[in-house]
């Protein structure tokens, strides 16, 4: 009896030996694969810092971000002649022209950070306009037209697109898209891809912007990009209600 308790007691040492030095084998692996896992996850994160820290220096303004203003951001109440010469400054300072009744009407906006914001002047070159060929700049300017500003000026209405259109062969559609661009780019924060935008729910003016509803705007511009499959940024609500304002303004 005494034999076969021995025998057992030795089995079990030799099983408990036999366990420990599994166990201690199976701990340095795992403290070797937890190391590794912690050293794996420190160069993602500082990949991920790395990326971050580069998008923030290519920062390009959108006006959903610091281009206006938060709605919690106290209004400034100094005098609207005081607010129109800082801002005229301003816009000297950052070679942005604008004629004194546009920096009158920004003078009464609380919406826009005007020292960040691009997209500002009344007119730009030719160039600017989406879609616009050389040799359809080249003929604007056989005209004396060289800017947004006097393409507006210029073509004022169906009669004069058709005339001019015919002259330095472009078709009167075309023609009476960079026209409606050019008056759209007349917006703050406006640029050629969101005027074009624009004129896909068949906004191609002012007064047309001017006599549309912001909520009515962003739900047609929502069913148009998942129509087509649009991959663009669509102006919210908040942007297309700054935009009617200014517009009903400028009409």
């Amino acid at each position: 009896m005494s034999f076969l308790l021995a025998q057992i007691l030795v089995c079990l040492l030799i099983a408990g030996l036999i366990g420990a030095i599994i166990g201690w084998f199976l701990r340095g692996n795992c403290s070797n694969a937890v190391k590794k896992c912690e050293e794996e996850w420190r160069l993602r994160l500082g990949a991920l810092e790395s990326d971050y820290a580069k998008s923030s220096t290519n920062h390009h303004y959108s006006p959903e971000q610091a281009t206006l203003k938060k709605e919690s951001q106290p209004v400034n109440n100094s005098s609207q002649a005081n607010n129109f010469n800082n801002l005229k400054q301003l816009f000297s300072q950052r070679g942005i022209k604008l004629d004194d009744h546009k920096i009158e009407l920004y003078s009464k906006l609380d919406e826009i950070d005007f020292a960040k914001a691009p997209d500002l002047q009344d007119s730009y070159p030719l160039e600017k306009l989406a879609g616009i060929e050389p040799q359809e700049i080249k003929a604007l300017q056989s005209l004396g037209i060289n800017t947004t500003k006097e393409l507006t000026q210029k073509i004022k209405n169906a009669t004069d697109i058709k005339q001019i259109a015919g002259g330095i062969q472009i078709t009167p559609e075309k023609l009476r898209s960079f026209v409606g661009m050019s008056d759209l780019l007349k917006l703050p924060l406006m640029d050629s891809k969101g005027s074009k935008l624009l004129q896909t729910i068949g906004i191609s003016s002012l007064s047309e912007l001017a006599a549309s509803r912001p909520e009515t705007l962003h739900n047609e511009l929502e069913k148009f990009t998942k129509k087509t499959g649009t991959q663009t940024t669509i102006p919210s609500v908040r942007v297309l209600t700054l935009w009617t304002k200014i517009a009903k303004a400028l009409s």
